[in-house]
């Protein structure tokens, strides 16, 4: 990854409870570092987790058939949870992996399968807040 691909266009740096604090960057793409970031990475660890499925098949192969597409389903599922859990995406994601009978012909020809997909929202920040009050002073 190219780490101009990272560069801050719009950033602030304050110092903020004793500490130097760096808001509101953004990538080239205008997104927020941490939207660009998440999604990099949610990208990589998907990666990572689908050939981890393919090379664990110890002198076996990933069946094609609703067995084996079960499979790349729950680790995609998995991958998606953890994201869940670090709160880049919401819990509502959907994923759809249709079964064996409804790939295309030619993709269980070729022993591909590119019929999954998944749906998710990114959870977001608040990059500042307010809060408002009121002290009063009790005299009686």
């Amino acid at each position: 990854v190219s780490q101009s691909r990272y560069v801050d266009l719009f950033p602030s740096h304050d110092r903020i409870g004793g500490g130097g604090v760096f808001r509101n960057g953004r990538a080239f793409s205008g997104l927020p570092i941490d939207v660009t970031h998440g999604r990099d990475n949610l990208v990589d660890d998907l990666a990572v987790a689908l050939t981890t499925v393919h090379l664990n098949q110890q002198g076996t192969k990933l069946p094609y058939n609703n067995e084996g597409i079960s499979v790349l389903e729950n680790t995609t599922r998995t991958i998606l949870n953890q994201y869940v859990d670090r709160n880049f995406i919401n819990e509502n994601f959907q994923i759809d992996f249709p079964p064996y009978n409804k790939v295309p012909v030619v993709d269980r020809e070729a022993r591909v399968y590119r019929s999954g997909s998944f749906k998710a929202e990114i959870t977001g920040a608040i990059e500042s807040s307010t809060v408002n009050g009121k002290l009063v002073i009790s005299l009686g």
